[in-house]
């Protein structure tokens, strides 16, 4: 027990000092890579476009109409839009490409809210009684189309990942073996509990 104490405190500091070294160099990683990324993601978001365009986009005389910069800014961007009523009907539109469809049902709704229509991915907002869809060009925003992950598999994964760290220490001797198997035991039984 005292040569596994000593080992302990010898190589503590090494141990945490190299935890904290990759730990940096991943974050120094991470904002090198994705810094540009982010920023022009930033600029430019699907729901601060949407808010912009609903905020832009006013009723006269019945009908919506768009002001000139949010236009401008849809074109330079390759995006359209239209708002869709209660019954389906799409009652303005913007920039559409020939193959979107004029109609929708409620099936058809509920789909492309989450996802995609033909192919372009498409964003949502409530704009007063109606719906305005906003597509991007296709290819350009990945969808995460289902919205639901089992939480089970995520709940076994830190004593999957705790137990190599443990044994690997525990297990250097053998009288180790013997408390390296109650570890073993302990964190299974503990797995499948959950």
């Amino acid at each position: 027990m005292r040569n596994f104490g000593k080992f302990i405190s010898k190589h503590l500091f090494i141990y945490l000092s190299v935890i904290i070294l990759i730990v940096g160099f991943d974050l120094l990683l991470f904002f090198l890579t994705f810094n540009g990324t982010v920023n022009s993601i930033s600029e430019n978001n699907p729901v601060q476009t949407l808010e912009k365009v609903s905020n832009n986009l006013t009723i006269q005389d019945g009908k919506y109409i768009l002001n000139n910069r949010c236009q401008k800014d849809l074109i330079t961007n390759n995006i359209w839009g239209i708002v869709i009523d209660n019954s389906g009907n799409v009652i303005w539109q913007y920039n559409l490409p020939e193959e979107i469809p004029l109609k929708y049902s409620l099936q058809d709704v509920a789909t492309f809210s989450k996802g995609y229509i033909k192919n372009y991915p498409v964003f949502t907002w409530k704009q007063e009684k109606d719906l305005l869809v906003l597509g991007y060009p296709k290819n350009s925003y990945s969808k995460i189309v289902t919205n639901y992950l089992p939480l089970s598999p995520l709940q076994k994964i830190p004593p999957i990942l705790f137990i190599p760290f443990g044994l690997s220490n525990v297990c250097q001797n053998w009288q180790g073996r013997l408390k390296c198997r109650k570890l073993l035991l302990f964190f299974l039984l503990c797995w499948y509990q959950m």
